[in-house]
């Protein structure tokens, strides 16, 4: 029997009425880098579901001072980010794992601890992360000055499934088992994906021979770019306006527009009507085009334009390169490609600022690359071309698996809170009796109001001698402590 979306014998509750303690993090100026004192996380250690130790912070403090100010960490302690700069992590929750050291939060964390009489945290952390509940804490987020947050009041009215305890024991070992498989997966996924870049350099260093042991195949011989093009033509600074041109205008294509290993038209300014043009230096279909400013990765890549629009210049920032006659645009684009080339067009680029590095048409041309028989470039390029495309298809596949495997992810989750991962013991304690009883405990020991003395009248002597009476302010503490938010 369901009740409210959820199995009989489970309910919602509020996390305020499960938590023992919802509570601000500590403020540490400038925590240090050098182990010293007792280590502190930091806000990016907290993703969903997960809490990485690998980057700590120290506070200078020992361990009983950061329990004095209430800033401490235990096994099976929930934090949740406050503030991020994508709201997709504000609010995210991880537990701290068993067996963690002895550690400190900042102030851009909320700690959480939950009776362990009514809710298991680990059960909670995977609670958290399900989309019923992620929908909740999203609806909590407020932004502003581009910052988004989320308060510990806010944290306490998002309401999560409650399951028996029993029941959520089994939840958890069910989810780790399968959770873990699937993590596995991903890790491997991710690990093949990151190797990607590296086989697609070696199959284009194939183009080039064996370049790196400096022995090349019979009839290659060792030259420079400037032997393979005709001549290198430069672009023209214009001045436009930072709209796209439309149809009928003309525009500028931008160094963003040679960025991505292929032509992008898209990218480019307007040229306001009016301007006197040079045709000559128009963008045509076939073009070679490199960037001569870009960041070091991308400064001198080469595109090979294919069907464009119309009206479109090359820019002060690009070049085009022109084959000498029997060069085969295809090889030479494979030539320009391989890593070993672009490592040494990386390493001519002058620049005191990563983000824009430049190199001139003189050094390009400088640039040493081996050259294959002419006859042989055509079919160099074509086999290049084929395996650099199987290896993106390879890519596309690692990209749609692990797409496929969030999807799992969020589809074991969902299932697991909605009481069809496992079925139930009609013999488990039902939810809402623990909750009651936790109720009944809170309103047991709630202390009671103390009742108001009455405030003798204050004259013009009492006064006085009540400032004569005061003490000296106590000096605040360089390290504070924000509220207490659960009372």
């Amino acid at each position: 029997m369901v009740v409210g979306g959820l199995p009989e014998g489970w309910v919602w509750a509020e996390l305020g009425e499960i938590a023992t303690s919802v509570k601000n993090g500590m403020y540490v100026s400038r925590p240090g880098t050098e182990p010293n004192g007792t280590p502190i996380l930091r806000i990016g250690a907290v993703r969903p579901m997960r809490l990485s130790l690998d980057d700590l912070r120290y506070t200078g403090l020992d361990w009983q001072e950061v329990q004095d100010q209430a800033g401490d960490v235990m096994p099976g302690d929930l934090l949740f980010t406050r503030y991020n700069g994508n709201p997709e992590y504000v609010g995210a929750g991880a537990r701290v794992p068993d067996g963690a050291p002895e550690l400190a939060y900042p102030d851009k964390l909320i700690r959480v601890r939950v009776s362990q009489q009514v809710m298991d945290s680990r059960f909670l952390v995977y609670a958290w992360a399900s989309p019923r509940v992620r929908e909740q804490v999203r609806g909590e987020v407020k932004t502003s000055a581009g910052q988004a947050g989320i308060s510990g009041a806010s944290l306490k009215r998002v309401r999560v499934p409650v399951p028996p305890l029993a029941e959520q024991h089994r939840i958890v070992e069910a989810l780790e088992e399968q959770l873990s498989r699937l993590d596995v997966a991903v890790a491997s996924t991710h690990s093949g994906r990151q190797r990607l870049p590296g086989l697609i350099g070696a199959l284009r260093n194939t183009g080039i021979g064996s370049a790196a042991g400096r022995e090349l195949p019979s009839g290659w011989h060792w030259g420079t770019i400037g032997q393979v093009l005709e001549r290198i033509e430069a672009g023209k600074s214009f001045r436009c306006e930072a709209r796209p041109a439309l149809p009928h205008e003309w525009g500028v294509i931008k160094v963003s527009a040679m960025t991505w290993g292929e032509f992008r038209e898209g990218e480019q300014k307007a040229v306001p009507v009016g301007r006197e043009i040079d045709e000559r230096y128009e963008v045509k279909p076939g073009d070679i085009l490199v960037s001569r400013a870009n960041t070091p990765k991308y400064v001198g890549a080469p595109v090979i334009v294919g069907d464009i629009r119309n009206k479109l210049l090359l820019s002060d920032k690009s070049l085009r390169l022109i084959p000498a006659d029997g060069v085969d645009r295809g090889w030479l684009i494979s030539v320009l490609s391989s890593p070993y080339v672009r490592r040494q067009i990386s390493a001519q680029a002058t620049g005191s600022k990563d983000s824009m590095r430049n190199i001139s048409q003189r050094q390009l041309l400088e640039v040493e690359i081996p050259i294959a028989p002419k006859r042989e470039q055509a079919g160099i390029a074509a086999s290049v071309t084929a395996s650099v495309d199987r290896a993106a298809v390879l890519g596309s596949e690692l990209d749609r698996t692990l797409r496929r495997a969030e999807v799992l992810r969020s589809k074991i989750l969902k299932k697991a809170f909605v009481g069809k991962l496992l079925p139930q013991d009609p013999a488990d304690e039902p939810a809402a009796t623990l909750l009651a009883r936790i109720a009944a405990e809170r309103g047991a020991v709630k202390p009671a109001k103390a009742k108001r003395a009455a405030r003798p009248r204050k004259t013009a002597a009492t006064a006085k001698a009540t400032e004569a009476a005061a003490p000296d302010p106590t000096p605040a503490p360089i390290t504070t402590v924000q509220q207490e938010l659960f009372q």
